[in-house]
């Protein structure tokens, strides 16, 4: 890569096609320390010898702290680039270090069918919940934190890295002023850190889960293929229910399955169980017993089990850690898109793909009022990347009905004269054939006898006339 260190004079010159006197410097690795940038400058990379007239920078460093200051230069001094961070990122210098550092390591684990399972349960979860069809597209499960998370993870992004891009999803969600069930993400975030302290191999880490430290022996139980101990089960039921053998039951009809697990889910004995999290994760691991692997029976969790918070999410992670290791060869349509996404090959240097960064999008939604007008690879929905190379899509707000009625207000008052003026048109009209109504029915009365006296004697005698 190819490197310069400038001001913001300069890099004016850069960004308009000029072509300024600076000196470039070849690196290996952008984490080395000649690349740091001086409070008042910026380091530009280029992925090759650039032509300064020509090629747009593909990473910007800015100094620690300072990436919103320079993001907001950017964004007012050169309008027609808007969104800068679809064409080049910007990034701060410890990013950068965290970024150059773990982008050569891949995670190659049997944990695809965990997270692609995560994956559905929470895209789908979403639309059960609302009670609506989700449908064939690919992106209400792209647009999930579970898809940011498994690409971190596939990643072998650090447990911080994780964390940050976990709260940066979730403030996307703010900016647009989307309604969250926070209990559902607090959860999701506990089952993520649960999935990482199974993929290393560390003694401590029962002070870092904020779940029951039994949840994870239980789920290394699973992962090796083992059925939950006697004494672990009675820990996380707390001794209020009997033990449940999902191998010997096996051989059942898989309807008495589920007639048995139904009525045990919905006991008092179960609904008395304390732990929260215990609770949602027995539920998960018994209805996964009904057909273990298939993720098959999601929708128990919102039409039967609606009073187990958050049991969808235990049951896929039950699911997935059941499921033996599959080829793409096994894996159904949906299974295979969601694994060729997770594997999406990437290099620091690739220009973005996403529609805007998530500093960009925080500016632009302070700018614009959570109205945001950018163009876009989707009509309503844009691509906002949280990390380099990790991006989530956004569903737009749509203008309320006062900011569409001010919209067209001034069309509306015209409407409404015009129509005020017809009708008082057609009320002159109405009152002028009543009139008129009103006159030939006096004519003919005075002209022609009543019904049935036609030709009567008497009715002359009285001074009628036969003429009008």
């Amino acid at each position: 890569m190819w490197a310069t260190n400038v001001n913001r004079t300069v890099l004016t010159d850069i960004m308009c096609g000029a072509a300024p006197n600076i000196s470039l410097y070849q690196i290996e690795r952008a984490a080395q320390s000649k690349v740091a940038p001086n409070r008042d400058e910026v380091v530009i990379l280029w992925h090759k010898k650039p032509n300064i007239v020509k090629d747009q920078p593909n990473i910007i460093i800015t100094p620690d702290g300072m990436k919103r200051d320079v993001l907001a230069w950017l964004f007012t001094y050169f309008p027609q680039y808007r969104p800068i961070t679809s064409i080049t990122r910007v990034i701060e210098v410890s990013e950068s270090d965290l970024l150059f550092e773990e982008v050569e390591k891949f995670r190659d684990d049997p944990f695809s069918e965990v997270l692609i399972d995560l994956i559905i349960a929470e895209a789908r979860g979403n639309y059960l919940r609302l009670d609506r069809p989700i449908g064939k597209a690919l992106v209400p499960y792209l647009a999930t934190v579970s898809f940011c998370m498994a690409k971190s993870f596939k990643r072998s992004l650090c447990a911080k890295t994780q964390e940050f891009i976990f709260k940066r999803w979730l403030h996307t969600r703010m900016l647009i002023e989307q309604d969250l069930p926070f209990e559902l993400y607090g959860e999701l975030k506990n089952i993520w850190q649960l999935v990482l302290s199974l993929s290393v191999e560390t003694t401590n880490v029962k002070s870092s889960l904020k779940t029951p430290y039994d949840l994870l022996t239980a789920c290394t139980h699973m992962r090796e293929g083992k059925e939950l101990p006697l004494d672990l089960w009675e820990q996380l039921v707390e001794k209020k229910i009997d033990f449940y053998s999902p191998q010997e039951r096996a051989n059942l009809p898989r309807e008495d399955r589920l007639k048995t697990i139904t009525a045990l889910l919905r006991s008092k004995e179960f609904n008395d169980i304390k732990n929260s999290h215990a609770k949602a994760f027995i539920a998960g691991y018994l209805v996964n017993s009904i057909a273990s692997g298939t993720l098959g029976h999601l929708d128990l969790f919102f039409e039967i089990f609606k009073n187990i918070q958050n049991a969808h999410l235990w049951y896929a992670l039950c699911s997935g850690l059941s499921r033996k290791p599959q080829t793409t060869k096994d894996m159904g349509a949906l299974e295979r898109r969601l694994f060729k996404e997770l594997h999406v090959t990437w290099q620091v240097t690739d220009p973005p793909s996403a529609d805007l960064s998530i500093d960009e999008f925080d500016i632009v939604c302070t700018e614009q009022n959570s109205n945001v007008d950018i163009t876009s690879l989707f009509e309503g929905i844009i691509i906002v990347e949280l990390w380099p190379g990790i991006s989530t899509y956004v569903k737009l707000k749509q203008a309320k009905d006062s900011e569409q009625r001010e919209l067209f207000e001034d069309i509306i008052k015209i409407k409404k004269s015009e129509i005020n003026s017809i009708k008082k048109q057609v009320d002159g009209i109405s009152r002028h054939l009543n009139e008129v109504i009103r006159s030939q029915e006096s004519v003919e009365k005075n002209t022609y006898p009543p019904k049935g006296t036609h030709g009567s004697k008497n009715y002359y005698r009285k001074g009628k006339s036969r003429k009008p």
